[in-house]
């Protein structure tokens, strides 16, 4: 069990994280589903993990058309959520760091959606990310990670943004430093003196970077792709940089 103090141990128990985005739909997971199912043809009734599925967005899509879904997530406060909105049998949730051995093993799939990967600070601990995925597939498994381009969210940072939402005035700076980009949240609510602060840090990759990086924990890419629709990806325009990967025999 990893103890020691994260970036995310406030932001992801905070009702503000979900209201930050809300604007994140059902409709764009079914994308990244639909692309996930012309990939992989697993058959419906097979093993699925969600790592770092939150709320169960993306969980709860592939339990609606018949994966048998286990969702996973550090946050307590997303699978409390996650657990009281659930109706389906064939999905469960649970608590898990990522970097810890994953419950009910082995999955025929494991998917990572929406940057939920590259949260530490080093190789080493992203990299244990990985093995726990490949320790936890069937040798025929997939796995799917979607995450950023580095190249493109350089091209095309915001530095700061103001929006206001839910009576707050939420204000978003960004930066890249060095191999990282990092969001500095300040949520001011209506007749309250006090700023809450949060941050987001994620850890940028290249694609080759995340090839050496699965190759040395045993996943092979398959299949990388810019976006949700599976067209091909391109480093100095693709807004996404999604992977599919199988374990490496």
């Amino acid at each position: 069990m990893i103890t020691k103090h994260e970036w995310f141990d406030e932001w992801f128990e905070s009702p503000w994280y979900l209201e930050l985005y809300s604007h994140r739909t059902s409709a764009e997971a079914g994308k990244a589903i639909e692309l996930f199912e012309k990939v992989t043809r697993i058959n419906k009734g097979t093993k699925v993990l969600d790592l770092c599925c939150g709320t169960g967005r993306h969980a709860r899509s592939l339990a609606e058309i018949g994966y048998d879904v286990m969702g996973i997530d550090y946050s307590h406060f997303f699978i409390d959520k996650a657990n009281q909105e659930n109706t389906l049998e064939n999905l469960h949730y649970e608590h898990c760091d990522m970097r810890d051995e994953y419950p009910a093993v082995p999955y025929k799939a494991i998917v990572n959606f929406f940057t939920s990967f590259g949260y530490f600070d080093d190789d080493e601990e992203n990299g244990l990310v990985l093995l726990r995925v490949r320790q936890a597939l069937t040798e025929d498994g997939w796995f799917m990670l979607d995450f950023l381009n580095e190249e493109f969210v350089r091209q095309t940072l915001v530095p700061i943004s103001v929006k206001e939402l839910s009576g707050a005035i939420i204000t978003e700076r960004r930066r890249i430093d060095n191999k990282f980009v990092i969001k500095d949240i300040e949520i001011e609510v209506e007749g309250k003196k006090e700023v809450m602060v949060f941050q987001e840090r994620v850890r940028l990759y290249t694609f080759q970077e995340l090839k050496h990086l699965h190759e040395s924990n045993k996943l092979q890419i398959q299949e990388c792709f810019g976006n949700y629709l599976g067209e091909e990806f391109n480093a100095s325009d693709s807004s996404r940089l999604i992977l599919f990967s199988r374990p490496m025999l």
